[in-house]
């Protein structure tokens, strides 16, 4: 086995990933903003939250697709870009960049090329129908998020094994999932991730959210027309002007120290040196 990461060697790839993220997009003139618990960090703590193990990015679908088809044409020697339109395995609607030189190991995320990784999302803008749309995402996510969970055990399974531990379902939507879940199996990984991803664009409105994943971020739009530098980890890095505004209607009262039983990391997983 490679030789295991500690969480400070991996904190110190992604940042090194966010610096890359950061001169790609100067280059470029694409606008990228520190979000979600690393935007908290960044205000509280001028870096990681103590407890956390991930970074998190805004673009606005515009900036978001053209950074893509950068990263995917960039020769870099560290990083690449994952999606699910250029990733067999990948199912998220959105794109990680990721260290190629690192490995991986979460029960939750069977991606071959999976390294430390940044999480990279795209912002829409969405009309006053969006609730209309959060309810068609939220039963294509559940859909992702079953589908992963049945194959996962049919894999660990005989399918004697998994007819008789099969999900319990509780009502008869459950059962629309689970079915259309099972029949969706040779589709591939992405199949979902793809319908996702498409069913949240081309919307108008003054409004800009990412609705696919919890928690709910929808925002006036005109919260992310000004933007400053935040110190992060001893480096400077854009995001949202009034953070207090972003930071409050996220997390509420995000000054206030979350108790011991909450300080715990997103992801259980392993990393490790790649071969």
């Amino acid at each position: 086995m490679s030789r295991k990461l500690s969480l400070d060697e991996q904190r110190k790839i992604q940042i090194e990933g966010l610096i890359y993220l950061k001169s790609i997009c100067q280059k470029y003139d694409l606008k990228y903003y520190l979000a979600s618990g690393t935007l908290l960090g960044a205000v509280k703590y001028q870096g990681f939250i103590p407890w956390d193990d991930d970074i998190d990015v805004f673009l606005i679908r515009d900036d978001y697709e053209r950074l893509l088809k950068i990263l995917e044409t960039e020769d870099n020697a560290d990083f690449m870009v994952l999606t699910c339109y250029n990733t067999k395995d990948y199912y998220y609607p959105y794109a990680k960049l990721v260290n190629k030189h690192t490995k991986v190991i979460d029960n939750a995320r069977n991606i071959k090329k999976l390294g430390v990784f940044i999480d990279v999302f795209p912002l829409d803008y969405l009309d006053d129908n969006v609730l209309d749309y959060y309810h068609k995402i939220r039963f294509v996510r559940n859909l992702v998020s079953r589908r992963m969970k049945i194959k996962k055990h049919i894999k660990k399974s005989n399918f004697k094994e998994f007819s008789e531990k099969k999900v319990k379902f509780k009502i008869f939507k459950d059962f629309i999932y689970e079915l259309v879940s099972v029949l969706s199996l040779p589709l591939g990984y992405n199949f979902w991730a793809k319908k996702l991803d498409k069913l949240v664009q081309g919307q108008s409105g003054n409004k800009l959210g990412r609705i696919y994943k919890d928690p709910i971020n929808i925002f006036d739009s005109k919260l992310f027309s000004l933007s400053k530098e935040y110190v992060f980890e001893g480096h400077k890095f854009t995001s949202i002007a009034n953070a207090d505004k972003y930071l409050s209607q996220t997390y509420g009262d995000y000054k206030k120290e979350l108790p011991k039983s909450k300080q715990i990391t997103h992801h259980q997983m392993e990393v490790y040196e790649r071969d």
